[in-house]
């Protein structure tokens, strides 16, 4: 009975269609919530620079400079008529001069955590791995944020 419930929960069970189970390699987004550290003024595209440029210090620190967040479009960009901001964001291998993977990266209002949050998604068709999501996750917790994973659902 374990075994059973342990396959459909993974999506191995060959006789069941189970549109509940969750791909645990396919990450969807990851969603930030301020706990210790704040949220620039997202509205202030130079407020938006230096919590990049605090994000790439821990990088520094944690990687030895190696991977680079690099704002596309330092003007904020408003998201579909609403209050929230999306920015466009290149992680970038300093060494190999390479662009990793290319994120959107969305400031919003919740209610329900009464403030803002950050949600980091995927360009659309851009793969991004899980050592890459794994990374991106600790820069953001090393800053004093709580993080949060969201995942596909097949």
């Amino acid at each position: 009975m374990f075994k059973k419930w342990l396959f459909t929960c993974f999506g191995i069970n060959t006789d069941k269609k189970n549109n509940e189970s969750i791909s645990f390699n396919q990450i969807k987004n990851i969603t930030i919530v301020e706990t210790v550290s704040k949220f620039p003024d997202i509205t202030n595209k130079w407020n938006v620079i230096r919590f990049f440029d605090s994000a790439n210090s821990i990088v520094e620190t944690l990687l030895g400079n190696s991977i680079e967040f690099i704002l596309e479009n330092p003007n904020e960009i408003p998201y579909k008529n609403t209050k929230d901001i999306k920015y466009t964001v290149n992680m970038f291998n300093i060494k190999t001069r390479r662009i990793l993977n290319k994120l959107s990266f969305y400031f919003k209002y919740d209610s329900s955590q009464m403030g803002h949050i950050l949600i980091i998604k995927p360009v659309k068709s851009e793969i991004v791995s899980s050592n890459h999501w794994s990374f991106i996750e600790s820069v953001f917790y090393n800053m004093g944020f709580q993080t949060t994973i969201k995942y596909h659902k097949k």
